[in-house]
């Protein structure tokens, strides 16, 4: 049977009802054709067949009145001549009834259901209710539509009352021996479709209705609770359960009363949508009462089989007792009596006072008396119930939700969900303690448990957040605060102290590792909890046998003590577990295994960092950098799997996509151990890549200071500060910027690969990518650390006198803080070794052995950093960054006079050539700003214009200029840049006056010497290449302008040539040396050019590769190192190469530098 869906067609209206609907723009529709206005005034209206309007006041106002207050007057509500109201067509008929509700029509016909019956002048479905002798009740209900706010109503024009659908069906629940009491005629129909007892009630509350409704047979009633019917007890109190469920007991009904949330057993609202949806199914809906009694095994008993509370006493039975007492004029035993009175009805009471009135002047008891008598009763009986309603608890947890006690002694619900607080947490993370709550609620039957802050606990918005839409509050005020206490009244929490970190911490005056299995102490796992994520039993305390106490110095005996860890997101991967001492020196030996995948440089200073970080008090970090595909990542992986096997290349714990803040919480709560903050790359435009530099400079500089940035409460008052904790492993494409951030770590280059399919390192690092994931590095660490626990305090006292002890032996060059980071490193292995040692994992002598490789490695790369440093210094930085700016032809310099300089080139002018008849026209022009002279082998800059430009140069390279120029004048004075000042004078200015172009001017005076050490006759008179004539004949030099054009056009055959650089004897442009000096001078220049760019190249892109041969990519410090040893060699034709291979590169790294600084990869 296909279910069709219909609506009714909307009514038109006549001209004066469309004129009350504008007057009384606020009157709603009622369900009987009637419109209703509520409020000043109070008066219903509708619309007569004749366009008519009748009203009828609930305030006794006049029509006239009420139509003023509208503005209209009495002829408005008559309407215009000829109208008639129009008809609409049949509503709804029985088939479409039948057809929506999928029972077929006969069915309905025969329950008494008939179409066509005229209501308001529509034709519609009667429902004929019956009593229970089986005759038609007077009270006639109208189906008006299948659906919708008025699909029924009761036609106000029948007699009666209404009384509840289904009486004359009482019989088949007889027989069965329950019966289902729930809303509606349709679920009636569904019901008894099947053979299933039903009684309707005509509303949610018409419990009235069951009054005088013989239940005698009964042995269980099931109440249906729908779920528009659960949300109406959230939002006053009152449900139909309840009502009915009163209304059952003061109707005499004794047996037992059930409730079935219906929703929850079936998943359908009610009965005729479960019957709906099993007949769109089969046709037959023949589930339906397998269902229905599986719906019954789980309803909800009432739990008061007795029902009858305080029950009233028979009234004909006290009669009796008062005649026998006036007779006997026992005026005691009639007021003895006054409490049993007092709980008749108040007719019964007037009666009994009518009797006793009768007689008062043989009892001596008048009635004024006995009112007083029974008054006193009823007070008492007040007393007595307030005094038990007080007793009862204010808040309780019931299976329908929380609820609070009313006046009356009847709990009214607050939520649909009832909970408590099974734990109360205190979060620890070493700087505060926070307090929060583990709630544990149970909604729709689901039980979930969770953790609220305190501070938000009263807010109730974990409501939402945590259960979702299935669990509601009730719609009143404070019932938020109503149920957020009731919660806590109804609990008993437990307390217990949860560390929200790792690392070392005090516990029971015994140090303890946390982790986030536990604790680790002297004798192995203290802890008996995890964090959420694990579940640790250890039920037994710890014995250590007498091999594992002298393995890891435990005392012998310890007790066990409870110790959570709360460790969220990346922290739950930092799990220890404690290994055998049998097989700890395969362990340790396993750990020590990764020194050999990569060269010393790099894998000493790891290690080292490695259990220096266990000891506490880190104060620098380490800084790994190199192309993609180097195997940065899977190296550092190595490192942190000692902290926790699943924590791999895929999977490590920070990352330089994380905010700042984010960083800084990880930062501290990782304490005392590795934190591997992964891909630092640079991308995007300048603005992304300055705020990721930021970032890193703000990371290393707290780690080197052990600082954080302050913050302030609402209130104004400080924050405890969070610095951080763990030692930084940082790792990436580029290297953060800044000079003093270098002092604060080891900033290493990864230049050689490990992740080459086949190659020796990618099979050591494969074998120790095994060992660390099957979790031996783990349990190599859990050793070292019940090895430290009854040591760190005094390591920890000591640490710092010992890092100055060895800072001292070793006397490290460089930065002060470069011999601090060395020491610290090699006191972290030392420690390690001597427990390698202890352990006898290693014998005294390889101990040594290892110590003395990684105390060379660490000294060589102090050395390679003291020397990168240097390059890093401001007054180096300006001078790399003024030359730049000449060779790139951003700058220029004129000499004394004005004119034009010797060697021009050399100095920021641009050479530019015609061809005019037989002859070669060359003509010169200065680049970019002028910025200072030259004289002889002085040079004279001007100091704002000098700034300018390199500060441009340097923003432009990503080697931005920090200093300010006030600043970086006195750095040049200090480290002797400037050939002169003006210090000594009465005026003392770093700058020294010159009288340049015919005016004195304030300059920075310096010597050619000092922007270009390798040219020594670089400012020669005759080392000019134009010479002193701008115009050549061909048979001048035949080859050098010719080879200069040829390399401009071949520049990629210069720098991608491997003949040329694999044969120093066949360059790519040969260039035949003269016999007189002038060629010798131009090829120093021709060299010093050459080198001046490969320096700028250097700095704007350290590890970018620009010329390649065989499999050998060069950087521009690798070529430049090249270049100098074959111009530098005895070999006349390895430094004739070397000048011809200078001379073309010159233009591609002209090119090459105004790419980079126009920003292109």
């Amino acid at each position: 049977m296909e279910v069709v869906m219909t609506t009714a067609t909307t009514p038109t209206y006549g001209l004066a009802m469309q004129k009350m609907l504008q007057a009384f723009p606020q009157a709603k529709e009622k369900s009987n054709g009637w419109w209703s206005h509520s409020d000043n005034p109070a008066f219903d209206f509708r619309e007569e067949e004749d366009g008519r309007i009748v009203m009828h006041s609930w305030t006794g106002r006049s029509n006239e009145d009420i139509l003023a207050v509208g503005g209209m007057r009495p002829p408005d509500i008559y309407p215009q001549r000829g109208y008639r109201k129009a008809k609409v067509r049949a509503s709804l008929d029985l088939l479409e009834l039948a057809q929506a509700k999928c029972i077929h029509w006969k069915f309905l016909f025969e329950l008494g259901l008939e179409d066509g019956y005229k209501y308001h002048g529509y034709s519609y479905v009667k429902i004929p209710y019956y009593l229970a002798d089986g005759t038609q009740h007077t009270k006639i209900k109208v189906r008006k539509a299948i659906s919708g706010k008025y699909k029924h109503c009761w036609d106000e024009g029948t007699p009666g009352g209404i009384i509840a659908y289904g009486l004359n069906k009482l019989d088949m629940a007889r027989e069965q021996g329950w019966l289902l009491i729930g809303e509606g005629e349709s679920d009636a129909w569904a019901c008894w479709y099947h053979g299933v007892p039903y009684l309707g009630l005509p509303g949610a509350s018409s419990q009235k209705c069951l009054t005088g409704v013989d239940l005698a047979g009964f042995e269980r009633v099931y109440i249906l609770q729908e779920p528009d019917q659960a949300r109406k007890m959230l939002s006053d109190g009152q449900g139909f359960y309840k009502n009915v469920h009163r209304a059952l007991r003061a109707n005499g009904y004794t047996g037992e009363i059930f409730c079935i949330q219906f929703e929850q057993a079936t998943g359908c609202k009610d009965p005729s949508d479960l019957h709906i949806r099993l007949w769109q199914q089969d046709h037959t809906a023949k589930d339906f009462s397998t269902i229905i009694h599986k719906a019954l095994e789980t309803a909800a008993p009432a739990n008061d089989t007795d029902g009858q509370g305080p029950v009233a006493p028979d009234y004909e039975v006290i009669c009796q007792r008062l005649r026998d007492a006036i007779e006997k004029e026992d005026t005691e035993a009639i007021c003895s009596m006054a409490e049993e009175i007092s709980l008749l009805k108040d007719e019964q009471v007037l009666a009994i006072k009518a009797m006793v009135g009768k007689h008062s002047k043989k009892l001596a008891l008048t009635a004024r008396d006995f009112d007083k008598l029974i008054a006193a009763a009823r007070v008492a009986k007040v007393l007595a119930q307030q005094a038990e309603i007080e007793e009862m608890p204010f808040y309780k947890a019931t299976p329908d939700g929380m609820g609070f006690r009313t006046r009356d002694g009847d709990y009214k619900l607050i939520s649909n969900f009832s909970g408590k607080i099974a734990a109360d947490l205190l979060l620890d993370d070493g700087a505060e303690r926070i307090r929060h709550f583990e709630v544990q609620t149970i909604c729709q039957g689901k039980e979930k448990i969770f953790t609220v802050a305190a501070s938000d606990y009263d807010k109730a918005e974990w409501v939402n957040n945590e259960l979702g839409s299935c669990a509601q509050i009730t719609v009143a005020k404070m019932m938020k605060w109503h149920l957020t206490e009731a919660i806590k009244f109804v609990s008993h929490a437990r307390q217990e102290t949860r560390y929200t970190h790792t690392g070392w911490r005090k516990v029971d005056d015994q140090m303890v590792y946390l982790h986030a299995g536990g604790g680790l102490g002297r004798v192995g796992r203290v802890g008996s909890k995890f964090n959420q994520l694990h579940d640790p039993a250890l039920n037994e305390p710890v014995e250590p046998s007498q091999e594992d106490a002298g393995a890891c110095g435990a005392c012998g005996s310890c007790n066990e003590r409870e110790i959570v860890t709360y460790l969220k997101n990346s922290l739950t991967h930092y799990s220890l577990s404690s290994v055998n001492s049998s097989s700890l020196n395969d362990r340790v030996r396993a750990s020590l295994a990764m020194l050999d995948i990569t060269s010393d440089t790099i894998s000493v200073p790891l290690y080292t960092s490695l259990w220096r970080a266990v000891l506490g008090m880190i104060d620098y970090g380490v800084h790994l950098a190199g192309q993609t595909g180097k195997g940065k990542s899977e190296l550092c992986a190595l490192i942190q799997q000692h902290f926790g096997a699943t924590m791999t290349a895929r999977h490590l714990p920070g990352s330089w996509l994380s905010t700042e803040n984010a960083l800084e919480m990880l930062m501290f709560q990782c304490k005392d151990a590795v934190l591997v903050i992964d891909d630092f790359k640079p991308i995007g435009s300048k603005n992304d890549q300055d705020r990721l530099h930021s970032k890193a400079d703000g990371v290393f500089r707290r780690v080197g200071n052990n600082t954080s940035r302050g913050r302030l409460t609402a209130k104004l008052e400080g924050r405890p500060e969070r610095p951080p904790r763990c030692m930084i492993l940082s790792t990436g494409e580029d290297t953060p910027r800044g000079e003093s951030l270098k002092g604060r770590g080891f900033f290493l280059l990864m230049e050689e690969g490990i992740t080459s399919v086949g190659s020796e390192a990618q099979q050591r690092l494969t074998a120790c990518q095994q060992d660390a994931n099957s979790g031996g590095y783990a349990e190599c660490m859990a050793a070292y650390i019940q090895w430290l626990a009854p040591r760190i305090e005094q390591i920890q006292a000591g640490l710092h006198e010992e890092i100055a002890k060895e800072r001292e032996r070793l006397r490290v060059v460089g930065h002060s803080r470069s011999g601090s980071n060395t020491a610290s490193a090699l006191v972290g292995m030392r420690y390690f070794l001597q427990f390698a040692r202890e352990s006898e994992a290693l014998s005294e002598d390889e101990a040594t052995a290892l110590f003395t490789r990684c105390e060379k490695a660490l000294l060589l790369l102090a050395e390679d950093a003291a020397a990168d440093r240097q390059e890093d210094r401001p007054a180096e930085q300006w001078k790399l960054l003024v030359a730049g700016a000449l060779a790139s032809k951003k700058a220029h310099l004129l000499n004394k006079d004005g004119s034009e300089p010797e060697n021009k080139l050399a100095y920021g002018w641009i050479e530019s050539s015609r061809t005019s008849g037989p002859s070669i026209e060359y003509s010169y022009q200065g680049g970019g700003d002028h910025i200072g002279w030259i004289e002889g082998d002085n040079i004279y800059l001007l100091p704002h214009l000098a700034y300018k430009v390199i500060c441009a140069l340097g923003q432009a390279t990503r080697n931005e200029v920090t200093t300010s120029e006030k600043n970086l004048r006195k750095y040049l004075a200090q480290e002797k840049v400037l050939a002169s000042t003006d210090q000594h004078k009465a005026r003392p200015m770093i700058t020294t006056r010159v009288r340049l172009q015919g005016v004195r001017r304030e300059v920075l005076h310096l010597k050619v010497s000092t922007l270009f050490p390798d040219d020594d006759n670089l400012n020669s008179p005759s080392n000019d290449p134009s010479a002193s004539n701008t115009t050549h004949t061909p048979q001048h030099d035949p080859h050098a302008h010719e080879s200069a054009s040829e390399a401009s056009a071949g520049v990629g055959r210069v720098f991608d040539s491997e003949k040329s650089a694999h044969d120093p004897h066949a360059p790519t442009q040969q260039y035949e040396p003269k016999k007189d000096g002038l060629d010798k001078q131009k090829q120093q220049m021709t060299i010093s050019m050459f080198l001046t760019s490969l320096a700028v190249i250097a700095k704007m892109r350290p590890d970018r590769a620009i010329y390649g041969f065989n499999d050998e990519h060069l950087t521009a410090r690798e070529v430049s190192d090249r270049i100098k040893g074959y111009w530098e060699s005895d070999d006349e034709e390895n430094r004739q190469w070397a000048c011809n291979f200078a001379m073309n590169g010159i233009p591609f790294l002209r090119e090459l530098i105004q790419q980079f600084q126009a920003g292109a990869a």
